[in-house]
């Protein structure tokens, strides 16, 4: 039986949203530093990190935990869900 949890549900969603930031912002970042820096091993640096942030990224929206877990909270198994996926969708680089 799943039990709706209008707090924990926004709270989950919330955080979803921050961490699709941060993420984001770091693989821009690093690709931004990698093409632009005066620093050639500024450059490098950034280069080498783009795909360990790509892996994170794709990693987090591919784990198959955060379809269940946005539905568990969520009581609407079929919103829950296509949100999540969505979600998933929306951020896999």
């Amino acid at each position: 039986m799943k039990l709706f949890h209008a707090s924990m549900f926004a709270s989950l969603l919330r955080r979803l949203d921050e961490l699709s930031f941060e993420v984001a912002t770091a693989m821009k970042l690093n690709e931004l530093m990698g093409e632009t820096h005066p620093d050639s091993a500024v450059r490098a640096a950034g280069k080498e990190c783009r795909p360990e942030a790509t892996a994170l990224q794709t990693g987090l929206y591919l784990d198959r935990r955060l379809p269940s877990r946005v539905e568990s909270l969520g009581g609407q198994e079929g919103a829950a869900h296509g949100y999540a996926q969505t979600f998933a969708r929306r951020h896999v680089a």
